[in-house]
């Protein structure tokens, strides 16, 4: 990890990677997921 966070253009590639892919575990879609599949709420 410290040779990547040395090695600045991997870092960054690696840091924008994570953010991008973040997303998908945000807890606004998660609640949203649940509600879909469990609760059935509207």
């Amino acid at each position: 990890m410290l040779a990547d966070y040395e090695d600045q253009k991997s870092w960054m590639t690696k840091v924008i990677k994570n953010i991008a892919k973040a997303g998908f575990f945000s807890s606004d879609r998660t609640i949203e997921q649940y509600n879909d599949e469990i609760w059935h709420s509207k």
